[in-house]
């Protein structure tokens, strides 16, 4: 380096380094710097997942008759004439399962909706206000009416808790809130109208299927169906390649696990007198005729 006039060797500038105050104020730029994408990043996903949560919760505090009006309006969308089931035999069985699960509801659930769908898929879903499908191909995988009778609690778990609303408002959460801000209960509803079809192509998060598995188990004791053989269908569905279910109802081997534990904590009065179900070859009778 070459020497200032007038200045030693001795007191030259040394070259910056790391180490230098030159090297430190850059190290301090950079590290401000990351923090600030740091905090960034930090505010813009407590924001979504603040929103989310928001308009998720926003859209319970509508009555639940919009509950009811959603689901009619896009009952539709998911049959055709020939793919609803209308064997006496099979549609009263399954109805008459709906009838005496609704007995364990408050009035203000009622009525349930329930149609069988010729379909190989093994799924059944639910839409807000009680309007619920099942598959004939749900329905030949079974091997107890116990089965079915815990999955369409389940069902109604999701129904009475209002986990299909909540999903629709998470997902359009900025519209809800904007809408919320201007008192626009109208538009919130259009919006949720137009994606309710979301309920059937995303899953529900693992706190609410656990909800809703708890509350069928629960909701068949309380109406008078033994509620023992309802795990072995989750127990089962791993060996059955069934895409469909786990795209919509994940992990079920853990959720088996969870029912059986929840089955050794409940109390059974020694004295219960259990419901007689529909008979197996009655659910499973032909969708057509009869």
């Amino acid at each position: 380096m070459e020497q200032k006039p007038g200045q030693s060797p001795a007191t030259a500038d040394p070259p910056p380094t790391a180490f230098s105050r030159q090297g430190h104020s850059t190290w301090h730029t950079l590290r401000n710097g990351s923090l600030l994408v740091v905090a960034l990043c930090v505010t813009i996903y407590a924001v979504l997942a603040g929103g989310r949560f928001v308009a998720g919760w926003l859209m319970t505090q509508l009555p639940y008759s919009v509950d009811q009006a959603l689901g009619e309006s896009v009952s539709e969308q998911f049959t055709s004439d020939g793919d609803v089931c209308d064997n006496p035999v099979l549609v009263n069985a399954v109805e008459g399962i709906i009838t005496q699960l609704g007995t364990g509801l408050d009035d203000n659930y009622q009525p349930l909706h329930i149609t069988i769908v010729d379909s190989e898929q093994i799924n059944a879903f639910a839409l807000p206000g009680g309007y619920m499908f099942v598959n004939t191909g749900l329905l030949a995988k079974i091997e107890s009416p116990e089965e079915l009778i815990g999955v369409l609690g389940h069902e109604i778990g999701h129904v009475v808790n209002r986990h299909g609303i909540k999903r629709i408002g998470q997902s359009i959460w900025l519209q809800i809130l904007i809408a919320s801000l201007f008192g626009d209960i109208g538009t919130i509803a259009e919006a949720g109208a137009a994606h309710a079809t979301l309920l059937v192509d995303q899953s529900f998060d693992r706190d609410q299927e656990s909800e809703s598995d708890h509350f069928g188990l629960d909701l068949m004791l309380k109406v008078g169906y033994a509620p023992k053989d309802f795990p072995t269908f989750f127990e089962r569905l791993p060996e059955s390649g069934v895409p469909e279910w786990f795209s919509t109802h994940p992990d079920p081997e853990r959720r088996a696990v969870e029912l059986r534990e929840r089955l050794a904590e409940m109390r059974f009065p020694s004295d219960q007198i259990w419901v007689e179900p529909p008979t197996l070859e009655q659910l499973q009778a032909p969708c057509h005729g009869g």
